[in-house]
């Protein structure tokens, strides 16, 4: 990896650009960092985040969002040092925090929930147990439900596939409950999915694994029929690579309030 590249991450997760506005609060006794800032607006929009990522990640959009929108943003506990026990929890016992956060923090629902990689996946299951506190979804490059059921399918590298053996059985637990009982609450949903042509050129190896998880974006469109979909010319982490279009499209979602 680039200095560059280094430096750019290493700003990312311990400088983040909104952070005089972070705040701590304790809950069964662990700290819990987030930034919330209350326009007063109809409707808050809550980034969740995805594996091992901060919710300084979000900044730019953040930022932008915040100049005239209701903003919600926290780090999962242990979120940054990637711990085991985050992947083996399951979303129920997630969700069910981060809306305990959401009610001490006084966020005021109902919510737009962005969910980024696993935090999509958390998402889709916030609004199964809670879908009268949200207004709509946008998904940030988010795994679809069954996407790692079968990694022999997938083409995955070795030394990823090693890598990634837990998180890929606990994501698939999480994502067949999602099949089994999809989301019934038609709300505006936006998926964003990342083309990672940067990614393969530089590992020419991961393009079976990547065409395949391309595959699988495309069937968000057969389980959420009423969902926009856009193929952006980024890595995985969209919001880091290209904020502008995860802002532009909460803003288009928000127009269709």
């Amino acid at each position: 990896m680039k200095l560059l590249e280094i430096a750019k991450i290493f700003t990312k997760l311990f400088f983040p650009l909104f952070r005089k506005e972070i705040q701590t609060v304790m809950l069964d006794g662990k700290k819990s960092k987030y930034v919330y800032i209350d326009k007063g607006t109809p409707y808050t929009i809550v980034f969740e985040n995805g594996l091992g990522t901060p919710m300084s990640f979000w900044d730019r959009t953040f930022l932008e969002l915040s100049k005239k929108h209701s903003v919600f943003a926290y780090n999962r506990h242990d979120n940054l040092k990637m711990m085991k026990s985050e992947i083996e929890d399951n979303s129920e016992l997630m969700v069910s925090a981060l809306h305990h956060l959401l009610e001490v923090c006084k966020v005021k629902a109902p919510y737009i929930l962005v969910g980024h990689s696993l935090g999509g996946i958390y998402v889709q299951h916030y609004i199964k147990q809670y879908p009268e506190d949200v207004a709509g979804l946008v998904l940030v490059d988010a795994p679809y439900p069954d996407e790692f059921a079968d990694v022999d399918a997938m083409k995955m590298p070795p030394k990823l596939h090693k890598k990634l053996k837990i998180f890929s059985i606990n994501v698939t637990k999480m994502g067949h409950i999602l099949l089994s009982e999809p989301i019934t609450k038609k709300v505006p949903m936006m998926i964003l999915s990342a083309l990672m042509k940067q990614e393969l050129k530089e590992k020419p190896e991961m393009q079976e694994m990547v065409t395949f998880m391309h595959s699988k974006q495309k069937e968000y469109l057969t389980l959420y029929p009423w969902a926009k979909q856009t193929w952006v010319d980024t890595g995985h982490a969209v919001m880091y690579d290209k904020p502008e279009v995860v802002t532009e499209a909460i803003e288009d979602l928000l127009k269709e309030k």
